[in-house]
């Protein structure tokens, strides 16, 4: 296949896959590239790009796109939660700039309460970068390159396909070989010529762990090395011909990469590389030991590919996994499992609360041990959101709406009716009046998830072990108890000390 016929299929390719492609390109964007730098990307070029354009030809339009940036950056530096974990990363994120870096000062925080000296915080944040790079962004771009050589075989890939290289229990390999390579790349550029042709002699490196994760290292770098071998003043040619692209991404704040470019790319370097394997293949066969993924020589069009036909089996889940997440729950059950939710609840807000503040609190408004706003939030998502169990992001969406509700109008009811506060969210990141929080609600979304697929499942089998009887007697019980609990709790809520200090505000 000539050049300008590959050029040709990556086109074709960007068109008819374009979404799921640009949800890896966003992937890739914020795991690998280090996050989208709302200073470097967009504000700096601008500034910079609008003095020499921008300002020559309408100082009004140049005034008004500086003066739009340096409002939201004001106010996104002036808006500082300062509770929960998700302000901690907005506050550090905002900070520095970068997603990535964001999120390791946050770790940093969290890990060492700066408390140790500022040598041992520093060498922490190396060996967390290091850590990321070996076993995270390298790994993930393994999988990105699997991800386009199957579209560029068959008719769908799914973006699962970025942990490829971790499903198949690969992960030490493939770290290794790609730190080699790092190694490799950057000792040879000591000598400046010699770094050059290294990045094209081992350019293949990723692709070769994407179609055979198993191979040693010493054969992917060999293996690279036969495939580059009159390949690789093609290959500049070829990014030669890709510099326009990257002028326009310059042109455009890097937005055209995002939505175009990176995609051509990656789909372009993958028709490349089955270029170069098609002719190794037919040169001699016994590169077939090393290109052991026979179903990307078929490759259908009409069909994905099939991953349960890939010479590296993965694991078999585990028999506990094996809940069925479709099954009937009786009347008994649900009381059961709602009072089961609602204790849980009341462990979970105990405990956070010890490790917090360190000292024991009786949480909700109610005297039992139980909060039964997660009893509700549970059976609600159970029984109103059952037709959405085989569609779990559309699921952990609902929960969030759902518990999102459920906990913003019970907050208001017990400041309406009670003229108290149980909980405040206030100096949390994105919280509406206090009631909800995004922290929170992710929490919920979460739970709903694990409620739904694992806890609901696993109890109803533990239960199911009584008889229906003992069932009915237990549930009846504890029905008793929290009907007088509620009728105790409306005349005479639960406000200890502790709550009234910490958490009750006197409207």
């Amino acid at each position: 296949m000539s050049n300008k016929s590959i050029r040709k299929k990556a086109r074709k390719n960007v068109k008819k896959y374009y979404w799921s492609s640009l949800i890896v390109s966003f992937i890739m964007l914020i795991l690998v590239n280090g996050g989208y730098n709302y200073y470097t990307v967009i504000e700096k070029p601008i500034k910079e790009l609008g003095h020499t354009i921008l300002i020559e030809k309408n100082i009004f339009i140049y005034d008004k796109i500086d003066k739009t940036f340096d409002r939201i950056e004001q106010k996104t530096k002036t808006y500082h939660p300062t509770k929960g974990v998700l302000s901690v990363f907005f506050n550090q994120i905002i900070g520095s700039g970068y997603i990535i870096l964001g999120i390791i000062n946050t770790l940093l925080i969290f890990m060492t309460h700066t408390s140790l000296p500022n040598l041992v915080i520093e060498l922490l944040g190396i060996l967390l970068v290091m850590l990321l790079y070996i076993f995270i962004q390298n790994v993930i771009s393994v999988g990105k390159n699997r991800y386009y050589l199957e579209h560029y075989k068959y008719k769908k890939s799914y973006i699962d396909k970025l942990f490829f290289v971790y499903r198949v229990k690969k992960t030490i390999n493939v770290s290794y070989i790609m730190l080699l390579k790092t190694i490799y790349n950057v000792l040879w550029y000591l000598t400046i010529f010699g770094g050059i042709y290294k990045y094209y002699e081992y350019f293949m490196i990723p692709y070769i762990l994407a179609e055979n994760p198993k191979i040693k290292p010493k054969d992917a770098f060999l293996l690279s090395k036969d495939m580059m071998n009159g390949n690789k003043l093609n290959l500049l040619k070829t990014q030669i011909l890709l510099l326009p692209y990257y002028i326009v991404g310059i042109l455009t704040f890097n937005l055209s990469n995002i939505f175009y470019f990176n995609i051509y790319k990656e789909s372009l370097y993958a028709g490349i590389y089955f270029n170069i394997r098609e002719k190794l293949l037919k040169k001699n066969v016994n590169y077939r030991e090393y290109f052991k993924d026979e179903l990307l020589d078929k490759g259908n069009l009409n069909e994905s590919y099939p991953s349960d036909l890939y010479f590296i089996k993965e694991p078999k889940k585990n028999k506990w996994l094996r809940l069925d997440y479709n099954v009937k729950y009786s009347l008994e059950i649900l009381i059961l499992l709602f009072f089961s939710c609602a204790l849980i609840g009341f462990i979970w807000e105990v405990l956070l609360n010890y490790i917090v503040n360190g000292f024991y609190m009786k949480k909700g408004s109610m005297h039992g041990p139980w909060i039964p706003i997660y009893g509700y939030g549970a059976l609600a998502i159970l029984i109103l959101l059952g037709k959405l169990k085989d569609k779990p992001l559309k699921l952990f969406l609902s929960s969030i709406g759902l518990c999102g509700i459920i906990e913003y109008f019970t907050g208001w009811y017990l400041e309406v009716f009670h003229h108290m506060k149980w909980w405040d969210y206030t100096d949390y990141f994105l919280n509406i009046k206090g009631r909800i929080c995004l922290e929170g609600l992710l929490i919920f979304g979460i739970a709903g998830i694990i409620f739904v697929y694992v806890l609901a499942p696993l109890l109803n089998n533990i239960f199911n072990k009584l008889s229906k009887k003992t069932r009915w007697i237990i549930a009846s019980i504890l029905v008793g108890l929290y009907l007088i609990d509620l009728v105790l709790s409306t005349i005479t809520p639960n406000i200890e000390a502790g709550i009234t200090l910490f958490k009750i505000l006197r409207l």
